[in-house]
C-alpha cells in the first residue's frame, strides 16, 4: 500500500483527499470506540443501580410488613408482649414525659 501512494505522488497524483478521508474514518473509529465505552459503563452504573434500588424496595417491604406484624401483635395477639404493647398505647405519649 505504501508503494502504491510513493507512486501516485511521484507521478504527481494528488492524494490529499485520500488521506483526508482516512483521516476522518480512524477519527471515527477511535469516536466510536470512546461511544461504546461510554455506553457500556453507563450501562453498568444502570444495571448496578437497578440492583441496588430492587434490594432497597424488597428491604422496604420487609420493614412494613416487620412493622405490621408489631402493629397486630397489639391488636389482636395476647400474652406478655403484647399486653405490654396494649398498655403502651393505653398511655400513649404520656409514658415519654414520665407519668
Amino acid at each position: 500500500m505504501r508503494d502504491v501512494v510513493r507512486d501516485a505522488i511521484a507521478v504527481g497524483f494528488g492524494i490529499d483527499f485520500l488521506l483526508d478521508h482516512l483521516r476522518k474514518v480512524v477519527t471515527a473509529l477511535f469516536g466510536r470506540k470512546i461511544y461504546l465505552d461510554k455506553l457500556v459503563a453507563l450501562d453498568n452504573q444502570i444495571e448496578n443501580a437497578q440492583k441496588e434500588f430492587d434490594y432497597a424496595k424488597a428491604k422496604l417491604e420487609e420493614l412494613k410488613q416487620s412493622r405490621s406484624e408489631i402493629v397486630s401483635l397489639a391488636t389482636v395477639s395476647s400474652g406478655t408482649e403484647a399486653d405490654c404493647i396494649k398498655q403502651a398505647l393505653v398511655f400513649g405519649d404520656s409514658l415519654a414525659y414520665g407519668l
